[in-house]
């Protein structure tokens, strides 16, 4: 990769720290509006993963095996286990503090490999890394795994906050030092891919009236004609 490469990963990667660390201001400020914005991030995040992500994995199976696919299905029930032991729970105070650790873990891992994933996309080829990061970005300021779901015990104690807000670089820190085996790469767009499926799916998506239904078919059409246009010229 060339200088400027790196530079634009690195770039990337401080501004996700960023709006992990200050997630709960951005959301303060934007309250009004935030409905919308979720909204409209969602119709990006499903334009990228049923026009550009299954695309890029299905070129990963040819070169490897079906059986990749059970990396999705893993992703998908780890977070629906997430959901049904923490979220649901959160209510219940005492459950969800003894598992905030758990839920600060998962937090970690799923950035650490998005960062690990935005590296690999980029090695294909710029374009290709610019189309993944803002469906993510999207998915680190609204998504059930952004920084103010996590617990306030957590989100309180300003070094561990500031560890897992740098998730994402340590990732791509980690992906440019180290040579990750391809098997390994697989497995990590697998399991983000169903992440991403179950989140989206799950609390992105309008479903009520306080969901803007015109924001999300403008996301989706948008982002949908931004990925032609690359695909077409690039």
């Amino acid at each position: 990769m060339g200088l400027w490469t790196i530079l634009f990963i690195i770039a990337a990667g401080f501004i996700f720290s960023i709006l992990h660390f200050f997630n709960e201001q951005w959301r303060m400020f934007f309250q009004k509006k935030i409905d919308i914005f979720a909204s409209f991030g969602a119709g990006i995040i499903i334009s990228y993963i049923f026009i550009r992500y299954f695309y890029l994995f299905y070129i990963k199976i040819e070169k490897l095996n079906s059986l990749i696919t059970i990396y999705i299905l893993i992703g998908f029930a780890m977070f629906h286990l997430l959901e049904k032991y923490i979220y649901q729970h959160i209510a219940k105070e005492k459950l969800v503090y003894e598992l905030k650790e758990v839920h600060s873990i998962i937090f970690f891992i799923f950035h650490f490999a998005t960062g690990i994933l935005l590296v690999e996309l980029v090695k294909v080829n710029l374009f290709e890394g610019l189309l993944f990061v803002l469906p993510m970005l999207f998915i680190t300021a609204y998504s059930r795994i952004s920084m103010p779901i996590l617990h306030e015990k957590i989100r309180k104690r300003i070094l561990l906050k500031l560890f897992l807000a740098l998730s994402t670089f340590f990732g791509i820190l980690f992906d440019l030092v180290i040579r990750i085996k391809p098997e390994l790469i697989y497995a990590i767009i697998g399991l983000v891919g169903g992440a991403l499926i179950y989140l989206v799916m799950s609390y992105m998506i309008p479903r009520e009236q306080k969901w803007c239904a015109k924001s999300f078919f403008l996301g989706l059409i948008s982002y949908a004609i931004l990925i032609f246009f690359v695909w077409v010229l690039f």
